[in-house]
């Protein structure tokens, strides 16, 4: 997204480089078609995945990226022993709900 008048908040497409923006755009094709529920939680969202050790690797990556073009957003990975979801929460500043939807493309 870039930064307009308009826009609050954008991407750093600077902070990572041309090879992790190659990684990061694999996310769309692979991680998040294994999104199983979206909950909307106060200032951003919970994505649930199937809880596996390829998703929630995928998840932290994502983080990892992502945290960095995007420095004002929170993410909080978890899970809980015997269940089989993964939760990867993601917020921001207050009004920061309508960002996330569109940057990450949810309904």
């Amino acid at each position: 997204m870039e930064d307009t008048q308009d826009t609050k908040y954008y991407c750093d497409f600077t902070a990572i480089t041309t090879e992790e923006r190659k990684r990061y755009q694999e996310f769309e094709q692979v991680l998040f078609h294994k999104i199983k529920s979206i909950d909307e939680v106060p200032n951003g969202y919970a994505l649930s995945f199937p809880m596996t050790p390829e998703n929630f690797t995928l998840m932290a990556e994502f983080v990892t990226y992502e945290g960095r073009c995007c420095p004002f957003l929170s993410f909080a990975l978890k899970s809980n022993s015997g269940e089989d979801l993964a939760v990867l929460d993601i917020t921001g500043p207050e009004d920061a709900q309508d960002f996330i939807r569109a940057e990450l493309g949810l309904v």
